[in-house]
C-alpha cells in the first residue's frame, strides 16, 4: 500500500454552489431551465458552458438524464427570478442545482466600492 488514496468523488467547483433538487428563486419558484445540449459530455463541460453567459444564474445537472439532456442553463439574469437555491420539497429525478457563486462583470451590474 502506497500510502496514496485516490479521489472517486465529484471535485468541487468554487464557482458554483450546490444543492440536491432542482433550481429555485428566492421566493420558491420553480424557474424555467434551457435544454443545453454543448454542456452535456460532463458536469464540468455543463459549469462553464454557464460561465460564459452572462446571463446565466445557474445550471441544473441530471446524471441519468432528463428527456435527452444531461445540462440545463437557467438564463434568469441577475434580478429576483436568479437562481437562489434548490427546492426543499420531494427529490425530481436526479437534480442537482448549481448556483453560481458570483456575477458576471457586466455594464449593469458593476458594483462601486
Amino acid at each position: 500500500m502506497s500510502g496514496i488514496e485516490v479521489y472517486s468523488g465529484e471535485m468541487p467547483d468554487h464557482r458554483f454552489f450546490r444543492h440536491q433538487n432542482f433550481c429555485v428563486a428566492a421566493d420558491g419558484t420553480d424557474l424555467v431551465q434551457t435544454d443545453w445540449p454543448m454542456g452535456n459530455e460532463s458536469r464540468q463541460m455543463c459549469a462553464d458552458e454557464c460561465m460564459m453567459n452572462d446571463q446565466c444564474s445557474g445550471y441544473e445537472w441530471y446524471e441519468n438524464k432528463m428527456g435527452d439532456n444531461n445540462c440545463f442553463l437557467l438564463e434568469t439574469g441577475w434580478e429576483d427570478m436568479r437562481v437562489a437555491g434548490g427546492e426543499q420539497g420531494g427529490q425530481w429525478l436526479d437534480a442537482v442545482c448549481y448556483e453560481r457563486a458570483e456575477w458576471p462583470m457586466t455594464d449593469d451590474h458593476h458594483h462601486e466600492c
